[in-house]
């Protein structure tokens, strides 16, 4: 499950998280854990989270993973979360041996087919990645992050949009309440020059999370494109108000067509 981007949310997380800290030992873990581990990944994954913008200090967290499993060195999770830990830190080699023993420990571990299927698409070994979302879907065919993240590989890397779509499509028949599956789509009709179908779709995504910066990003140059500059400063100015940077030359050109002036 993703959550949407409200901060409520990602603070109720972030104190189960502390609270995870403040107790942590192996009796805690083992009675205790999935509440803590379920929102510990949640703020070290998704796309949204504050993890992304403030990071906290991994090499401790690794520190304490490494604890654990010298502790007890059969629980896949623990695998699992350090993992992530080192996909965030752009360590994709050391993510992908802990998710291989995650998968080793628990061959059914959806979520690690799917992250280290992410970690070999940073790598740019786009086959494995593809091998890795086929692998989760085998074992849970209904799993919608799996569909977005074969869509990506196939949008992003491999130029095949109407494939991508096709992903991305089955994404939001199984859970149409997500908003990446709507910007992907978006991002795959925008790069086939449907316009329409892009904005529409990023309209959506917007409509489930009104804080998805990206989507106001790639909807402004669509507007751009369109002439519709106030549509595209108005854009622009809500993905700014979300701290996101706004591409410079982007920024200029719109300036010029606008008729703005600094």
């Amino acid at each position: 499950m993703i959550l949407q981007a409200r901060f409520d949310a990602w603070e109720e997380l972030g104190r189960n998280y502390l609270g995870g800290r403040e107790s942590w030992s192996l009796t805690e873990t083992q009675k205790k854990g999935a509440r803590f581990h379920q929102s510990y990944t949640r703020l070290t994954t998704d796309h949204f989270s504050p993890w992304k913008k403030y990071p906290w200090n991994l090499d401790l967290e690794s520190a304490e993973y490494n604890h654990a499993l010298q502790i007890d060195p059969s629980y896949a999770v623990e695998y699992y979360n350090r993992g992530n830990i080192y996909r965030g830190k752009g360590n994709y080699d050391q993510a992908i041996s802990d998710y291989n023993q995650a998968i080793k420990l628990d061959p059914e571990y959806t979520d690690a087919y799917i992250n280290r299927g992410i970690a070999y698409k940073n790598k740019g070994d786009y086959d494995q990645a593809i091998s890795d979302y086929n692998q989760a879907l085998q074992i849970d065919p209904d799993d919608a992050s799996a569909y977005t993240n074969m869509g990506n590989v196939y949008c992003d890397r491999k130029g095949d949009y109407d494939r991508a779509i096709s992903y991305f499509n089955k994404a939001i028949e199984i859970d149409p309440n997500i908003a990446t599956p709507y910007y992907n789509r978006g991002n795959a009709y925008n790069h086939k020059g449907d316009y329409d179908q892009a904005i529409s779709d990023y309209n959506q995504a917007l409509q489930i999370d009104p804080k998805y910066a990206d989507a106001y990003c790639n909807r402004a140059e669509i507007h751009y494109h369109q002439h519709e500059y106030e549509k595209a400063w108005e854009d622009v100015h809500n993905a700014e108000l979300l701290g996101h940077a706004i591409d410079t030359k982007f920024l200029e050109d719109l300036k010029k067509a606008s008729g703005q002036h600094d």
